[in-house]
């Protein structure tokens, strides 16, 4: 005879307590749709309710009865993510001499695509260096500096081939065509990525060292309905990796620290940066740059490597 607060399960099934009920071995909670399960199993307390999935062993990362992926350790307690944008979701696409080449050429002046390419790649990575030595006053913090940081760039990059007189004309003309979402490829798994992440009920938002033009060249893309706010370093007066561009987010957001995860491709603006406000990153090196960072950060290929 079975005690009161006992029930009994159907054939091949265990006699379990009334208020327990069985879960996978895999499982530390029961999710609220499995009920009962085959007899090889375990129980838990009935009241308890979802937790994220163990580590299975092997290469299985699938919950056999439920379908759910498990959840990856580095996503414990986060409850928003932050995302670069530039070579993190988007890259541009044709090539920046290509594009600078065709609108001089609307106005006479002739370029060498690549030699531009080439300048421009030079001259682009060595102010961005002599951009972070510089506590106060980053050019990307400020949308009029960086309207002639850029300025800057394209002078280098074009050389003496557009005469002085025209030169603010054609850039003026190449500075707004770059806001527009034709100049800029979306990374393949980036908005199945996304989609995952927010029905997993992750807030996403963005944080990247651009300027007013991110908002046009977003909408363009169709990517700003992934993002609950959108954090432009011209807009907030912080560019990474000035670690008050990453607290402005936990301040506006009223959330700790430990909360926040930021995910970036660059090394001294996102993962240093974050670093040095206290908050986790994950580095995205696409191009196998590095082997391994100081942190210890965990290195992904791929934004998908997140929902595995």
């Amino acid at each position: 005879m079975v005690p009161y607060r006992l029930r009994i399960a159907p054939d091949r099934l265990r006699i379990v307590p009334y208020r327990l009920r069985i879960v996978p071995d895999h499982l530390r909670i029961a999710p609220d749709h499995l009920r009962i399960v085959p007899y090889r199993l375990r129980i838990v307390p009935y009241r308890l309710r979802i937790v994220p999935h163990r580590w299975l062993r092997g290469k299985r990362r699938t919950c056999r009865l439920c379908g759910e992926k498990m959840k990856r350790k580095l996503l414990k307690g986060i409850r928003v993510i932050s995302f670069d944008v530039g070579f993190t979701l988007i890259k541009t696409e044709p090539p920046v001499g290509e594009v600078y080449a065709t609108i001089a050429a609307r106005f006479g002046f002739h370029l060498n695509p690549e030699e531009t390419h080439s300048r421009f790649r030079k001259t682009w990575v060595k102010q961005n260096e002599l951009n972070r030595q510089k506590t106060t006053d980053n050019a990307l913090a400020d949308e009029e500096r960086s309207y002639q940081w850029w300025k800057g760039i394209f002078k280098e990059s074009i050389g003496d081939t557009i005469p002085p007189e025209d030169l603010e004309t054609v850039f003026k003309v190449c500075y707004q065509e770059y806001a527009k979402g034709e100049y800029w490829r979306i990374y393949p798994e980036v908005c199945r990525t996304l989609t995952t992440l927010r029905s997993r009920g992750f807030h996403l938002v963005v944080l990247s060292n651009w300027d007013h033009r991110l908002l046009r060249t977003l909408k363009d893309l169709q990517l700003d309905r992934f993002f609950e706010k959108i954090y432009i370093s011209t807009r907030i007066g912080y560019a990474k990796p000035d670690p008050r561009a990453f607290l402005y987010i936990i301040e506006d957001l009223k959330i700790p620290k430990q909360a926040l995860l930021h995910i970036g491709d660059t090394l001294e603006d996102d993962i240093i940066g974050a670093q040095k406000a206290n908050i986790q990153c994950v580095c995205i090196d696409r191009r196998g740059k590095y082997q391994s960072i100081p942190g210890p950060v965990p290195i992904i290929s791929s934004l998908s490597e997140l929902l595995e």
